[in-house]
């Protein structure tokens, strides 16, 4: 088992495949701060499957990123609703830092838009509203959570994206990643005048650099519907420091014409430059998209949105492995210099197999039904010529 994370053109690799009372199979993901792996805990036979998220070793020798870190891990054993995804244990094993969260099987956001985009489409619309709504209610209960003393915890997620969005097999919508969260369970705050978050769905005060609450989230909320529906955010496609710049002078603009008339003014007040212009909170942001959702898709079916995702992440998951491909291209360029050498039937067939392009094609229903009515329509025609020679 190896940990990456890349460092400019290095990375951090350390051997795990025991993290405290956890047996970890494999990495599943990794992101800035954190490796992802697929665990066990408990007796063969009865084992507990987990996701266990990972502190990158060099990062747990920072004490800011190790504070972050260990807040994520205690904002989300609050967190208790069917969109977000608690922390059901937390631990340090011999330096390692390391929080054991519900194993999730499906595919994010991201992954699910990326599917759509190799095929020029976008998200059925349906679908993106239905996604967006659910986030909406996941992050309501985080702007309204209290701590055991009614304390209000004042949580901002201020990092949602699609790669922090997920969709199961079974077409549940979970929210992840409050990494970045700022809430009074941690014992400091962000620095003045340092951006955290992800380009280019921060608001422009986030953008600035200055002090955000929970309609940040709103912003950010709107600008992936914007997104998902469209097939592109509401600022040019500019370098990231450019986007910045234009976020934080709110130089955006909306694509009104492959927005639903119904829908334009939900997303307009979503977007708006001042946080007072926006919604209030996120309650009443997913109350709107429903009710647009009822009226413009009256027919939408959420649970087709499970069974996309399961044949999305199927195929995803069986597809080669960067490693394998890695191999398999190294031994396509080593074949003709074995054929040199061995001048035999074996590697000359191995030659030519390795010199035949491959075929990745994936065919779902709709190209089927098409080709079977090409084949349909060609028996017809040729039924009707022969009809009309005799």
């Amino acid at each position: 088992m190896r940990h990456e994370r890349g460092t400019g053109n290095e990375s951090v690799i350390s051997a795990i495949s025991q993290l405290g009372p956890y047996r970890v199979d494999e990495k599943i993901g990794a992101g800035g701060m954190a490796t992802v792996y697929r665990a066990a805990r408990g007796p063969e036979g009865a084992e507990a499957r987990v996701a266990l998220k990972v502190l990158h070793p060099d990062l747990a020798k920072e004490p800011e990123h190790l504070e972050m870190f260990l807040a994520e891990g205690e904002l989300a054993k609050l967190m208790i609703h069917p969109v977000l995804v608690p922390v059901r244990d937390t631990g340090n094993a011999d330096g390692t830092y390391y929080m054991a969260m519900d194993l999730l099987e499906g595919l994010t956001l991201s992954e699910l838009r990326r599917h759509y985009r190799s095929r020029n489409q976008t998200v059925p619309r349906g679908h993106a509203m239905w996604i967006l709504a659910q986030v909406l209610d996941g992050l309501h209960f985080a702007h309204s959570l209290t701590h055991g003393d009614g304390t209000f915890a004042n949580v901002v997620h201020r990092d949602l994206s699609p790669r922090n969005i997920f969709i199961t097999n079974r077409g549940q919508v979970r929210l992840m990643d409050f990494g970045i969260a700022r809430s009074i369970v941690r014992q400091g705050h962000t620095r003045a005048g340092i951006v955290k978050g992800t380009i280019p769905y921060m608001a422009p005060e986030q953008a600035r650099a200055e002090n955000v609450d929970r309609r940040a989230d709103i912003f950010a909320a709107g600008v992936l519907l914007h997104e998902l529906i469209t097939g592109k955010p509401p600022i040019k496609p500019e370098e990231a420091e450019e986007q910045r710049r234009a976020l934080a002078a709110m130089d955006i603009h909306i694509d009104r014409k492959r927005i639903h008339l119904k829908l334009r003014p939900v997303l307009q007040r979503a977007l708006a430059n001042r946080p007072d212009d926006r919604y209030e909170n996120a309650a009443e942001f997913a109350a709107d998209i429903r009710q647009v959702l009822t009226e413009i898709e009256p027919h939408h079916d959420p649970t087709l949105l499970g069974a996309m995702s399961g044949r999305t992440s199927t195929r995803r998951d069986s597809r080669p492995s960067e490693a394998a491909r890695r191999e398999r291209k190294s031994q396509i360029s080593r074949a003709p210099r074995e054929v040199n050498r061995h001048r035999t039937g074996h590697h000359a067939a191995v030659t030519r197999k390795a010199e035949l392009p491959e075929w990745n094609a994936e065919w779902d229903g709709a190209q089927t039904l098409a080709l079977v009515a090409s084949l349909v329509f060609l028996l017809a025609l040729c039924h009707t010529f022969i009809t009309g020679l005799n």
